[in-house]
């Protein structure tokens, strides 16, 4: 099975209960059993929000953007480009396949935290590291005197 991502433009008029309905029908469509080969699986679903877009589509002026990251075999991608053509809710769509396994936020979201506590490690050291530092060159100065 691979990963994909699919950027979706639904409808602007797409409340948040027709946005879960098409998630759901997504998600159905992936979980569906094709000639004995595994189901496939949302990932991540990030959504954008509405939008302008820079050209009208279907007579709409804006739209809702979503992007979903799937894992699933290229014949159910298939299936399921075919029904998003048929939906009157997506605007547009396009799928990608990507070459590795897709790296989320909360994964990096932990990362800066970690940072940020070496880098108070880091200024604690420092302060160590300049109080003897700046008493050794205060008796420096008062021997030379």
């Amino acid at each position: 099975m691979r990963y994909f991502e699919m950027a979706l433009i639904a409808s602007p008029d797409l409340t948040s209960e027709g946005q879960e309905e098409l998630v759901d029908k997504i998600d159905k469509l992936l979980k569906k059993k094709r000639k004995k080969t595994e189901k496939g699986e949302i990932l991540n679903i990030n959504d954008w929000g509405v939008r302008k877009l820079s050209y009208p589509i279907k007579k709409q002026s804006k739209g809702h953007y979503l992007f979903v990251t799937v894992q699933c075999c290229p014949d159910t991608l298939t299936e399921l480009e075919r029904n998003l053509k048929l939906s009157d809710e997506v605007l547009r769509f396009q799928s990608l396949r990507l070459d590795k396994e897709p790296q989320f936020e909360t994964a990096a979201a932990e990362k800066p935290s970690e940072e940020k506590a070496t880098e108070a490690e880091k200024k604690e050291a420092a302060e160590v590291l300049e109080a003897p530092a700046s008493e050794g060159s205060s008796e420096t100065a008062q021997s030379q005197q």
